[in-house]
Order: structure tokens, then C-alpha cells, then sequence
């Protein structure tokens, strides 16, 4: 297990809402009521990109330090807006020449998560030795920045303003126990939890795999999560914060560590 890991703490303000599609979402394009881990690694590593002068970094090993990426919001509104688009793909073959052209558009529902002025707190769970490895000494000053720099999660139109105070510091591993925490965790990795009507939404984690996440969220408040681990979890803390993830994590993280050595 590498014990060489970093809780990252930020937080900051959606301008209007967000919007992520469900996975596997086709032509009713349905909102996810939360920002999705992969989102908020890429929200995370866009900036940083501009930093170090790469251009935009779709695909780059900088992912490889990002063990756990996790959102604590208040509830927003999932709604729909009506758009003209392509439908050539949900189209049968007969209706893809260029005489039918006239079926290539239509209109299709796309999905918003909305809440002008929410506020949302964003935790990252970090590798310092591969951080260090890719950025230099100076790693924890760029990925900070990095972090107070991101300008929108989700699509271009999703903005948000992070304050530019941020917090870093050595997160302390726990593989048994129980805890509280306000940022969504992986259902798997927790043996109980309450409250139990707190809503539950399915992701795809860091690793691209589909998965359910326990949200902070109960009825149309926040709230602090108790939970206990399963033996598929651990904890990570940091003064006042805690997240919870998969022990598969940490052992993915440990094997990219060993292949850069």
C-alpha cells in the first residue's frame, strides 16, 4: 500500500448547475444529480495543463496520481431542456441517405442538474510520490493552483469559481472502523451507513467502471454521512475531512508507483 498520499480540499460555487449525461444515456439524455469522479479529475487536471503549458491532457499519466476524486453539494433540480440535434446515430441504416436528410435532426431532451449558487466542496485523494515524479519538487503548489483554477465541471457551459484558498495535507489511512463524512463514497466500500435515505447514484470511478455512490444528500438537505467500512473499503482523513474508497484503489496506485521506479 502506498502511504505516500495527499487529501487535496477546495471549495466553490456552480454559477447556474451542471450538467453530466448518464452513462450510457442515448438520445434522452438524462443529468447525473452530482458531478461523477471522472468529471472532477478532469475539472482538476484541465487547469493544470494551462499551467505547465501542455495544451489540454485528455489522456495524460498525471491521472495516474489521482487515487479518489469526490464532490460534497446540496441538492439540485434535475431538468431538462429541449435542443435540436443530430439523430443520425439512433436512426435505422435506411434513413441514413443523403435523401432522407431530412430525418437527421431532431429534437431531443437534455438533461441539467440545477441550482444557481450552490456551493460544493471538492476533495482529492493524491499520490505525492507520482505527483512529484511528474510536476517536480514543486508539485504541491501547482496542483493547488491547479485546484483554485478550475472554471467549470462538466460540460463548457457548467462554470463554477473556486476560492482561491485551498488545503493540503497528509491523509491518514484507515482499513477498519467506522467514520462520518460529507463527501460521497463507493457503496461497496462501506458495510452500513445512516442515514439510510440518503439518495444513492451510480457513477463511473476513476478507473472508468460503472459503480454506486452514497450521496450526502437526504430529501432536500446535506448531511453528514456515519458510516462503517466494508472490508473492500478504507478511509483517508485529514483534520475535519474524510473520504472514503476502494482498497483496489490503493493497490492500482502502488503498482504505478512500481513501474516508474
Amino acid at each position: 500500500m502506498n502511504a505516500d498520499l495527499y487529501l487535496l480540499v477546495g471549495e466553490g460555487e456552480l454559477h447556474w448547475g451542471f450538467s453530466v449525461r448518464s452513462r450510457g444515456a442515448t438520445a434522452r439524455q438524462k443529468a447525473l444529480i452530482a458531478p461523477p469522479p471522472t468529471s472532477l479529475v478532469g475539472a482538476l487536471l484541465f487547469p493544470l495543463a494551462r499551467l505547465m503549458g501542455w495544451g489540454e491532457l485528455p489522456s495524460s499519466p498525471v491521472r495516474n496520481a489521482v487515487i479518489g476524486a469526490y464532490a460534497s453539494l446540496s441538492p439540485l433540480i434535475e431538468f431538462e431542456d429541449l435542443m435540436r440535434s443530430l439523430a443520425l446515430p439512433y436512426l435505422q441504416r435506411r434513413y441514413r441517405s443523403w435523401k432522407m436528410r431530412d430525418y437527421w435532426f431532431s429534437v431531443f431532451p437534455l438533461g441539467r442538474a440545477y441550482g444557481p449558487a450552490t456551493k460544493l466542496r471538492l476533495a482529492y485523494l493524491i499520490s505525492g510520490e507520482l505527483l512529484e515524479k511528474y510536476l517536480g519538487s514543486d508539485w504541491k503548489d501547482l496542483i493547488r493552483a491547479s485546484l483554485a483554477s478550475i472554471t467549470r465541471i462538466g460540460s463548457k457551459e457548467s462554470i463554477v469559481s473556486m476560492n482561491p484558498r485551498t488545503e493540503i495535507g497528509k491523509a491518514r489511512l484507515t482499513l477498519k472502523g467506522r467514520g462520518k463524512t460529507y463527501f460521497y463514497a463507493p457503496l461497496k466500500a462501506l458495510r452500513s451507513f445512516s442515514p439510510r435515505s440518503v439518495w444513492i447514484e451510480e457513477f463511473w470511478n476513476n478507473n472508468g467502471l460503472r459503480e454506486e455512490y452514497v450521496l450526502n444528500i437526504d430529501g432536500l438537505r446535506p448531511v453528514q454521512v456515519s458510516f462503517k467500512l466494508s472490508g473492500d473499503g478504507f478511509m483517508a482523513e485529514m483534520g475535519d475531512y474524510t473520504v472514503v474508497g476502494m482498497r483496489s484503489w490503493l493497490n492500482d496506485t502502488t503498482d504505478k508507483v512500481a513501474t516508474k521506479r
